[in-house]
């Protein structure tokens, strides 16, 4: 999955919304509490992210295919405990220590102590001592005493004590909030 918009989900497998009958679809988010990933996710917040309903909806049935579907959701797309894992196009969030190397327009969220190398339009948000280096015009936002090697490409200005390392021609500037 290359991201967790309901719009772009439908476009990308080509579902048809809206029938003659109503809704073809259901639009559902499953969410931890406090934006924690850490949490267990029978804690996650299950709720619809639509007025009208398809005929077929039945509330029961629906969150249980949903909590089931986040499970996978979660091994394929939160890496945890000092794990690590190359990344392609799609959203990551890595947490506890993990490593990650970020390729093809990746969007990853990085907090406590992860590492991420950025490549290929990468799009990254450092957070709690995160490390990142990035690469090829890749977009980083830094918090909470995060450092961030930029080689090549744009990195937003750091916020919150993180230290912005500028190694384009060879000249390491070293910029704190």
């Amino acid at each position: 999955m290359k991201t967790d918009s309901h719009e772009d989900i439908i476009a990308e497998h080509n579902l048809h919304q809206d029938g003659v009958r109503g809704p073809n679809v259901l639009r559902v988010e499953v969410t931890p509490p406090n934006g924690d990933f850490s949490t267990d996710s029978s804690e996650w917040k299950y709720r619809l992210d639509q007025d009208i309903m398809p005929a077929w909806h039945d509330a029961e049935k629906d969150e249980t295919r949903a909590r089931l579907a986040l499970k996978d959701w979660i091994a394929a797309r939160v890496i945890r405990a000092a794990a690590k894992r190359e990344c392609r196009d799609g959203v990551f969030f890595a947490f506890d220590h993990s490593t990650v190397k970020a390729f093809d327009h990746s969007t990853i969220t990085a907090c406590d102590h992860s590492t991420v190398m950025a490549r290929d339009h990468s799009t990254i948000t450092a957070c709690d001592h995160s490390t990142v280096m990035a690469r090829d015009q890749s977009t980083v936002e830094a918090f909470g005493q995060s450092t961030v090697n930029q080689y090549s490409g744009a990195v937003k200005p750091p916020i919150e004590n993180a230290v912005v390392i500028d190694r384009r021609n060879g000249k390491p500037i070293v910029v704190t909030a």
